[in-house]
């Protein structure tokens, strides 16, 4: 994949006549600023990128009599992201499926559920990042402004150890239909280890080449279950048909190069982050500890070692376990949808309800520092902070007091009073549509004409929270749209 780009800058710009003007880059000129004469710096530049990927893939099926399946996949892929060593640049995926459609068996006789097939898949993938390479990388920017000589900057060090990403993947599902098809659907199964993963990894300052450079220093695992059901509920003149998506994912981080406990300060966020702590998910809400408000300055409570504390700094930069609180996914465990389809003759109504459950979010609330620069960053919980001792009976929200703390008011914006179960159920869409043919009009010109009414983001019919908050747009007042669309769709 081969990428150009350009830049280039112009001086004296005259909008009315679409002209510039010209200058000499090698001539100083005074800054009326600093005094110093300097060269008039320009801007023009070219990029120029190419990554090289070469694949080579095979597959290989076969079926024997309409009851055992095998297949068989390899690919070999390659990247001059990973230096100069062959061995270095490529990287063997392979996969192996198998199936036993049971039902094909002489021996199962079933009117109950008539088709039932077992499958079963294991097999790697891989996965780079075009933007990291192994060797080091330099960039030519702009020429000095004191010498005119062009200069480059190291854009990424080397960094041999760079190698591919690898996901190994076990995949056991069952397929089946009940009688006169009135279910049917699939249950998957499946077990992820992935291995290699890239991320930051800390370097001496002493080398003069930054603070972190990418490796692969993670490995993460995951197992969960995909359910799909369909099912013809009536089948007459009016029927109704459903559909149900069901899925349910867990993940744990398996190892991290930093098996340290982290700072509460780098794990406490308002929207989920990559959390690199050991045994617990990818991407979890973790909070300060909260022990409610001081009777009387009205300033918030933290925990130090265990301890109640109003110590904000070492609070911020404390590493214990007692001092902050771990709820759960801050991303959903559980997720799917609901389908239903009601068709008489001609008509037809679908609605889709989307489902997400089991895991958290962090509410928006009164940030004081925040408020001070944006005042239209204000919130709502700044009418029920504490103003005067008493208040801490009737509310956990810090007074406000000037000037900021930027500790003091973190304690409570990213403590476990702020996190909310993120739990709802969606309308997604509706859809009404009509079907004309020639059976019903002769003379129709197509073969068939549909007139549809669709409507789509609907809102939320139910969440967990009392809040009215939509946790999927937990920092925003302005929830999506609603979408109307009228047509008809021709079929000549």
């Amino acid at each position: 994949r081969k990428s150009f780009g350009s830049t280039i800058r112009r001086y004296g710009y005259n909008a009315d006549l679409n002209k510039y003007a010209n200058y000499d880059p090698t001539t100083t000129y005074p800054n009326i600023v600093t005094g110093t004469r300097s060269l008039i710096p320009g801007n023009d530049g070219f990029s120029d990128s190419d990554n090289r990927f070469l694949s080579a893939f095979g597959n290989l099926g076969y079926t024997y009599d309409s009851r055992y399946v095998l297949t068989l996949s390899a690919r070999k892929d390659a990247s001059n992201l990973f230096g100069l060593t062959t061995n270095d640049k490529w990287n063997l995926l392979w996969s192996a499926g198998a199936g036993w459609n049971l039902s094909n068996e002489k021996f199962y006789h079933s009117d109950l559920l008539p088709y039932l097939k077992l499958r079963a898949t294991y097999g790697f993938s891989g996965n780079i990042d075009p933007t990291k390479s192994a060797v080091t990388t330099i960039v030519y920017g702009l020429q000095t402004t004191y010498t005119a000589a062009p200069q480059a900057t190291i854009s990424q060090y080397a960094n041999p150890e760079l190698r591919w990403e690898k996901v190994r993947m076990i995949n056991l599902a069952v397929d089946f239909q009940l009688k006169n098809n009135r279910i049917f659907g699939s249950i998957d199964v499946f077990f992820k280890h992935a291995t290699d993963l890239y991320g930051p990894s800390e370097l001496d300052y002493t080398t003069g080449a930054g603070s972190s450079i990418t490796k692969n220093i993670a490995s993460l695992k995951g197992s969960g279950v995909d359910i799909e059901l369909n099912s013809l509920n009536i089948n007459s003149k009016f029927k109704w048909y459903s559909k149900l998506n069901l899925s349910i994912y867990h993940d744990q981080v398996e190892n991290y190069y930093d098996n340290s406990i982290k700072a509460g300060s780098t794990v406490t966020t308002s929207s989920p982050v990559f959390n690199h702590i050991i045994g617990k998910p990818l991407y979890a809400m973790y909070s300060y500890r909260y022990a409610g408000l001081d009777h009387t300055t009205g300033s918030p409570i933290g925990y130090l070692n265990g301890v109640p504390s109003q110590d904000y700094n070492n609070i911020y930069s404390s590493k214990s376990n007692d001092d902050i609180v771990y709820s759960g996914s801050a991303i959903p465990t559980l997720y799917g949808s609901i389908g239903n389809t009601l068709s008489y003759k001609r008509i037809s109504f679908t609605t889709q309800l989307m489902y997400k459950l089991s895991y958290y979010f962090r509410r928006q609330t009164i940030d004081y520092s925040n408020m001070l620069v944006r005042p239209n960053a204000a919130n709502p919980d700044y009418l029920l902070r504490w103003k005067k001792p008493g208040d801490e009976q009737i509310t956990n929200i810090p007074s406000f007091v000037y000037p900021i703390v930027n500790n003091r008011e973190d304690i409570y914006v990213y403590s476990d009073q702020t996190v909310e179960k993120g739990d709802n159920i969606r309308l997604q869409y509706i859809n009404l549509n009509y079907q004309l043919d020639k059976n019903v009009i002769p003379s129709l010109p197509v073969k068939q004409i549909n007139i549809y009414l669709n409507v789509t983001n609907l809102g939320i019919i139910w969440r967990a929270n009392n809040k009215g908050i939509d946790p999927d747009f937990p920092q925003t007042t302005i929830p999506p749209s609603k979408s109307w669309t009228l047509g008809f769709k021709l079929t000549l």
